[in-house]
């Protein structure tokens, strides 16, 4: 019998020494994950004894100046009285704050030892909404899951479009990204990120409504490293622009080979958003607010 207990009393020992002792939430150690936040990866580590988050340091230098790059601290603070992700976050930092809550549940889920299954969804239709563009611009996506897995995105109401065609890249480029890996972690699209952001947040919110938990929708997305070889153009252009489109045109019209590249969803960079000559009577605005109507008088904006 004294041998038994003594064996028994080493056994606790030992589950004791790795987190495993009765009561124990995790395993002792320290632990770091990273999130894309909106311009860079937001990294959180994190050292916890067996009950609690002891401390918890974020790396946020590389988003935006003053924004995301100042809410390091105030997250910090806030994990460290909340002992969770189920935080506030810090206003005007909605974006490195979601990524820090990211990083910091699967922190957790590690430290517990968690087999990394996503909590359930139910099947049906969820509304989540999320601020997008301007002050008090407001974005509405209804979203369907069955059988566990998001089925189709909708975005039933948004102001984004007011501003030009933005909104039409995230909306056609970003949705199938999403469907097609079925994680919140797709890079956002170039020249939309705030409306792609937008996107991301209404469906995270219509996770949460329909019993998930959008934190663990963030599976890496495989990055493609091919090398493209790109040959026999006499000129490239690099960035598609109003300047980057008129070089395109120019040489072209003189006979050469043309090559155009660009980072964002489609071209004309800011030249799509421009309420002036670049874009009288555009066909995007007239089809979404005048029903195909010219709104501008081009004669009189030529004279003037």
């Amino acid at each position: 019998m004294k041998k038994l207990f003594s064996l028994v009393l080493a056994l606790a020992v030992c589950l004791a020494a790795v987190g495993y002792a009765e009561g124990a939430t995790y395993v002792p150690g320290t632990y770091s994950a990273s999130s894309a936040g909106f311009h860079s990866d937001v990294t959180v580590t994190i050292t916890v004894d067996e009950t609690s988050i002891t401390d918890v340091t974020l790396d946020v230098s590389g988003e935006t100046g003053g924004i995301g790059a100042a809410a390091g601290d105030a997250l910090a603070s806030q994990i460290l009285e909340a002992q969770s992700a189920e935080i506030d976050g810090v206003s005007g930092a909605t974006v490195t704050s979601s990524a820090a809550k990211v990083a910091l549940t699967s922190c957790l889920s590690e430290a517990a030892g968690a087999s990394g299954e996503k909590t359930p969804v139910a099947d049906g239709t969820y509304s989540g909404t999320a601020s997008s563009f301007g002050f008090l611009g407001q974005m509405t996506c209804d979203v369907t899951f069955k059988d566990g897995a998001i089925d189709s995105i909708e975005v039933v109401e948004e102001s984004d479009s007011a501003t030009g065609e933005w909104f039409a890249s995230a909306e056609e480029l970003l949705i199938p990204r999403i469907l097609d890996s079925q994680s919140l972690a797709v890079d956002a699209i170039t020249g939309a990120t705030t409306s792609s952001n937008a996107i991301k947040s209404c469906v995270a919110a219509a996770i949460d409504a329909a019993g998930g938990n959008s934190a663990q929708w963030h599976d890496p997305i495989e990055k493609k490293t091919d090398t493209v070889r790109i040959e026999d153009y006499d000129v490239i252009v690099v960035g598609m622009g109003g300047s980057g489109v008129m070089s395109y045109c120019a040489a072209a019209e003189q006979g050469a080979s043309v090559f155009g590249i660009e980072a964002a969803g489609k071209i004309g960079g800011d030249s799509v958003c421009t309420y002036g000559p670049m874009a009288l009577n555009s066909e995007y605005l007239k089809e979404k607010f005048t029903n195909g109507e010219d709104y501008i008088d081009e004669d009189a904006v030529y004279n003037t």
